[in-house]
């Protein structure tokens, strides 16, 4: 029959693991001795509910040759408890505990080990009166024993330096990292060194009990965020999370970030800290927020510098998303103008993830400015404005109908910045509103016909237009349309715009590029542009009379005017058209101004 044996630990590998693998740095010992003195306090505070306890850190002499003391007045510790939780590796007094405790793991102690050779601890626990010196090697073993003089109630470590630990043991390393980790306990810490005393913790959160809708509340809390994060903030969201049981402050950046850039949050875990730099606590759609939170239900992972990713954290997310989600859309009702403001500063990044986020669409949406008829105002006063609503999907479009659109009742927006078509083409799917593009063929039913009056004014214009066009693969269109003062406009489908562009560029391409634009040709189609006259034009009207020579060349401007002012590509011909043209008409009208 086989025999069981315990595993054997190598204390020296353990102690590598934990410098090189499971902390970030060897400073957090003064986070784990914070942890277990504070322990200790909570442990004497259940037993005594009026106890408030303390923390002192002393350190005699500085760098290799210091001795450097963390000492507690919590519940201390018995030989039973000093064989059990001292000297097992992985067993800790807290495990079976309430989560009033931060230390879960019974490794604190060892961490020690990183920076010092040697641990002393000596101890008594509440109601002995047996005083124990506890020293731990990095061996691996330790010696117990028991003091003639009575020690205080309560636990103190001492620690030595290791070589290469020297500079930890310095006055400003120690307190610096002593109030980094442990700025917000609920207990007072004293620092003292070489006549040197400094106290810190002790004092409420620094957002408890702060009135956020007072100018001076918010002031303050702005204040902090700014100093903790060193970033400009222009609003500060109250979080109060029933799922981690947590609160804390979300602040809202004054500059913009990049959406793919994850922000760092600052979490405590019941008042010690867990990181400065923990990213995941929010939506990923929250990007433009920076927190600062203390929870005292989330679990923290083994180098308690972070947390579980379980269903725990999960629902604190959603419940911070909710937070910050309905305090935008109170401020969108409330402070229009913070709104617009924030909208600014974000405004290409909103855009960005909407585009990617349905809830983050849904959001936003009707808050992002859209160029239209309308001036640059939010989507949602369009949307609410009653009328009809199209975009066009590029700037060029927009320019040549928008003056169309307006005089006939149709809200337009140009389609053509960064992400817009693709927002605006969205809307029916994700908040039921529908805004459709404005095609040719639409706005050709849209324009009216000539009226009798109109088509006995034209007489042959369109059939001359049509022979003139010829040449181009134009075809002409007479309509009536507002504004008056618009004489043509063009119209084409993308496919014919984008087969112009293509023989424009093969004009001038070198001949190593030709084959590749015939490449990407689209095919021949039927289609043609569609060159519309706008018969209520004092121009157009004029050219319906006998104008000759004169009427061909102004109907050949007109087609490049339109063309230009589509800002589509001019061929090599078509530019030397406009010059030809332009002199011929230069030409005839000074010599009318001479004959007259």
């Amino acid at each position: 029959m086989s025999e069981r044996d315990p595993f054997k630990v190598d204390l020296r590998g353990i102690v590598d693991v934990f410098s090189n693998h499971l902390y970030s740095s060897p400073t957090v010992f003064v986070r784990e001795l914070l942890q277990n003195a504070i322990d200790a306090i909570t442990a004497r505070h259940a037993v005594e509910p009026s106890h408030g306890g303390e923390i002192s850190i002393r350190l005699v002499g500085d760098g290799a040759g210091a001795t450097l003391s963390f000492e507690d007045d919590g519940i201390g510790l018995n030989e039973a408890d000093v064989h059990v939780f001292l000297s097992t590796i992985g067993q800790s007094s807290k495990r079976d505990s309430s989560t009033d405790f931060l230390g879960q793991f019974g490794i604190g102690i060892l961490s020690c080990f990183v920076v010092s050779d040697e641990v002393t601890l000596v101890t008594r626990k509440l109601g002995s009166s047996k005083s124990l010196r506890w020293i731990g090697h990095s061996d691996g073993t330790y010696e117990l024993a028991s003091l003639e003089a009575s020690a205080p109630i309560g636990t103190a470590v001492y620690l030595r330096p290791k070589i290469e630990s020297a500079p930890l043991f310095n006055a400003a390393k120690v307190i610096d990292t002593a109030r980094h980790f442990g700025g917000l306990l609920p207990v007072r810490i004293t620092f003292t060194h070489e006549g040197r005393r400094e106290e810190f913790g002790g004092e409420p959160l620094p957002w408890q009990g702060i009135d956020l809708k007072s100018d001076s509340g918010l002031s303050q809390v702005l204040g902090y965020g700014e100093a903790l994060f060193g970033d400009r903030m222009m609003a500060a969201i109250p979080i109060k999370s029933e799922a981690a049981d947590a609160t804390g402050v979300a602040f809202l950046l004054s500059e913009p970030r990049s959406v793919h850039v994850p922000q760092n949050h600052r979490a405590y875990l019941r008042r010690m800290l867990v990181s400065d730099s923990l990213t995941g606590l929010t939506p990923d759609w929250a990007y433009f927020v920076r927190c600062v939170v203390n929870v005292n239900d989330l679990r923290p992972t083994a180098g308690r510098e972070s947390f579980y990713e379980d269903e725990k954290l999960e629902k604190f997310r959603e419940e911070v998303g909710q937070i910050v989600r309905a305090w935008l859309e109170e401020t969108g009702r409330r402070d229009p103008d913070l709104m617009a403001q924030f909208i600014r500063i974000h405004y290409m990044a909103l855009k960005a993830l909407a585009t990617q986020d349905p809830e983050f669409y849904e959001l936003f949406v009707r808050w992002l400015p859209f160029e239209g008829t309308r001036g640059m105002i939010p989507l949602g006063d369009y949307l609410d404005c009653g009328r009809e609503l199209h975009y066009v999907s590029d700037h060029d479009a927009y320019r040549q109908l928008a003056g169309v659109a307006r005089a006939l009742g149709i809200e337009l927006i140009d389609g053509g910045f960064s992400y817009d078509t693709q927002l605006l083409s969205l809307a029916q799917e994700l908040i039921g509103r529908e805004i459709s593009p404005l095609d040719d063929n639409f706005l050709m039913q849209r324009l009216a016909d000539p009226t009798a009056e109109e088509s006995a004014i034209a007489g042959d214009f369109v059939a001359d237009a049509q022979r003139v066009l010829g040449a181009f693969r134009a075809q002409p269109i007479l309509k009536g349309f507002e504004p008056v003062t618009v004489p043509a406009l063009l119209s084409q489908s993308d496919s014919v715009a984008y087969g112009r562009q293509v023989r424009a560029s093969r004009e001038v391409a070198l001949p190593l590029f030709i084959d590749v634009l015939d490449a990407v040709s689209p095919p021949e189609t039927e289609s043609l542009p569609l060159l519309v006259f706008n018969v209520r034009n004092e121009l157009v009207r004029a050219l319906c009379g006998k104008l000759g020579e004169k009427r061909e060349l102004a109907i050949q401007l007109l087609y490049l005017h339109a063309l230009m002012l589509a800002h589509q590509p001019l061929s090599t011909s078509e530019l030397e058209l406009l010059q030809k043209a332009t002199l011929q008409l230069l030409m005839q009208g000074l010599g009318t101004a001479r004959r007259d």
